[in-house]
């Protein structure tokens, strides 16, 4: 019982320094500066109204501005705290098993398609914004939180061990 209260935070300290010293700093700030602003580049060049992209301080969020700064949208890099919390609850109730790295990828597929429905807004308006602004308030969070509804629902066994059979 120990050793495994042990390995469940031992796991969870590794995740969360994983991400405080790795993730954070670097990858969530190459996604957006390698990966997020040479896209929304090439799509504004192509928009006949002229947008700009800006990478805010930090470098893990972009900036989008028309030109006469009346509108602006924002794109944040995938897989930040809105993941962090629930894989740690993942870990914590599953150790053994990757069920954090599904969390994980699921957050930057959301992160591609917010990024894809920006660019659509940019080139062609219409209903893309409405969808990107679902996507960011809702769905993200009604992901990982189902997720980990979904694994502690799977793993969860609030029984105790049943004691060794004496024979």
């Amino acid at each position: 019982m120990v050793r495994a209260l042990i390995l469940r935070v031992l796991l969870a300290g590794l995740l969360l320094g994983a991400y405080v010293y790795a993730w954070r700093p670097y990858g969530r700030t190459v996604a957006a500066q390698s990966v997020a602003a040479p896209i929304l580049r090439a799509v504004t060049e192509t928009s006949p109204e002229g947008w700009t992209v800006h990478i805010r301080s930090g470098g893990r969020r972009l900036t989008l501005r028309s030109p006469s700064r009346s509108q602006s949208l924002g794109w944040t890099a995938p897989a930040g705290v809105r993941f962090l919390l629930p894989a740690l609850g993942v870990i914590l109730v599953a150790p053994r098993r990757l069920y954090w790295l599904g969390l994980w990828g699921g957050h930057l597929v959301l992160g591609a398609l917010g990024l894809a429905l920006l660019g659509l807004e940019i080139v062609a308006g219409g209903p893309w914004l409405v969808l990107y602004d679902a996507l960011t308030q809702y769905v993200v969070d009604a992901f990982s939180l189902g997720v980990a509804a979904l694994v502690v629902a799977v793993e969860w066994n609030p029984d105790p061990p049943a004691p060794p059979d004496p024979e």
